[in-house]
């Protein structure tokens, strides 16, 4: 089981990787795109994920709303631009939260978000929110029942849940299929991809209502493929760096991971979904 240190650890080293094919630096997200003909360019299909939210939860200058694994802070920024409404993004990487206040100084909504350095299944807070949300976050959950739980106390009556996130949904794999999502996780640090129905049980124990479930798998694969081309043309590079002592292993690893990540998806073992859930309690 991977642990908070390695988790960071992780993310120092690969956020080179991640600005260098990603342009992350840039915006602040490290997430696949959502390519659906209305982005214009690979940034604008990277931002156009976080839009989206807006398309699932409506919000204004009285909305409260808390990322999960807000990273540098790129999805709650671009929000907090387009709609007025106030932020609290939490992750558990100090040097990604740094850099996500100094990015919210610069667009000018350092007053509307609120960047805090802890773990997204043990959230201390008393506060209560219209939306909670998380892209690509969710799938590092451990404690998947207790986290859902805790995200449903923490909502208003009717807020909204809502999980972007990659999932799997086969009930069985063959040994090659198990093979690539072990490979896949193994250079993201994931214990393993979430089941579907995992989530969909831990919801229906909690106020949590599922409102919509949509499969944004083809939308995603432009960034798929990206990814996997960046790995191969990268990859020799990281191995001779690698055998010189300048890479460690969790690079290369993560490297290795750009292409087990399309393979994944080509097999229908990965699959990308956003879940809206809305809490009633009446």
């Amino acid at each position: 089981m991977y642990g908070r240190e390695e988790l960071n650890k992780y993310y120092n080293l690969s956020r080179y990787h991640y600005n260098l094919v990603w342009n992350s630096d840039s915006h602040g997200m490290m997430h696949y795109g959502i390519h659906d003909g209305e982005a214009d360019g690979f940034d604008d299909a990277v931002k156009r994920r976080a839009e989206r939210i807006l398309e699932k939860a409506e919000l204004n200058e009285d909305s409260k709303i808390l990322e999960i694994g807000c990273g540098m802070g790129g999805n709650a920024i671009r929000l907090a631009k387009l709609t007025g409404a106030k932020f609290i993004g939490i992750d558990i990487n100090g040097e990604a939260l740094e850099i996500a206040r100094e990015k919210a100084q610069e667009e000018g909504v350092e007053d509307l978000i609120e960047f805090r350095e802890t773990d997204f299944e043990s959230i201390d807070t008393e506060e209560s929110f219209d939306l909670i949300f998380g892209i690509e976050t969710f799938c590092y959950c451990k404690d998947i029942e207790g986290t859902v739980s805790q995200f449903s106390d923490l909502l208003k009556e009717d807020g909204i849940l809502i999980l972007s996130d990659g999932f799997t949904d086969l009930d069985e794999k063959s040994g090659l299929e198990r093979y690539l999502e072990n490979k896949m996780c193994r250079g993201w640090l994931l214990e393993g991809l979430i089941h579907t129905d995992d989530l969909e049980e831990a919801a229906e124990k909690t106020p949590l209502e599922l409102d919509e479930k949509e499969d944004i798998t083809e939308r995603i694969k432009p960034s798929s493929y990206r990814i996997f081309l960046a790995a191969v043309l990268l990859l020799p590079i990281g191995f001779l760096t690698r055998a010189v002592g300048k890479t460690e292993k969790m690079q290369v690893n993560h490297g290795l991971t750009g292409i087990y990540q399309l393979l994944t998806i080509q097999k229908g073992v990965l699959k990308q979904y956003t879940y809206k859930f809305v809490k009633r309690t009446s």
